[in-house]
């Protein structure tokens, strides 16, 4: 925990900008952890006084594959320090071809994002508010328009939100 509050720290000084962290997406624990995903990153926000990058579909991601529910790990983040929120889809049901393992969703920013997201899009937007949000697609491009109806529906519910900065 140390290292990384000391290199957040060292970047923050060394390129004179805020640092965000990022909620990852991850699909195994070797061990039994000590502390929750999000007292981790809380304490990590708390002791280098930075930001969150809220992975909104990493959230959903994670609590699906590992039986936890989503809204009560958003209600468990100090959400106060989000200044960020990434969207993006994700593919059900993977088989890894080459370890034949079998995951129940796999973040890909290659997928239409599915409606169980937007809902905890829309939960989040009622607990804190958002500077800033990215729609990712990195692989799997779709119609141009089909992209702008995605686009659409963040900025409907953005809109919807009483807790936006510069609405």
């Amino acid at each position: 925990m140390n290292t990384i509050v000391d290199n957040i720290k060292f970047l923050e000084d060394e390129f004179q900008l805020p640092f965000l962290i990022e909620n990852p997406s991850y699909y195994s624990t070797l061990i039994k952890p000590e502390i929750t995903e999000a007292e981790f990153l809380n304490e990590i926000l708390e002791k280098a006084d930075c930001g969150l990058l809220l992975d909104i579909n990493n959230v959903y991601v994670n609590a699906v594959n590992h039986n936890y529910n989503a809204m009560e790990f958003l209600n468990s983040l100090d959400l106060a320090r989000t200044v960020q929120v990434h969207i993006a889809g994700h593919l059900e049901d993977y088989q890894a071809h080459l370890s034949k393992r079998h995951l129940k969703i796999l973040d890909t920013h290659g997928e239409v994002i599915k409606e169980e997201v937007f809902a905890l899009f829309k939960y989040l937007l009622e607990k804190t508010e958002i500077k800033a949000v990215l729609l990712e697609r990195d692989s799997n491009f779709p119609e141009f328009s089909n992209m702008i109806l995605e686009l659409t529906h963040v900025r409907e519910l953005m809109k919807k939100s009483s807790l936006i900065v510069n609405n």
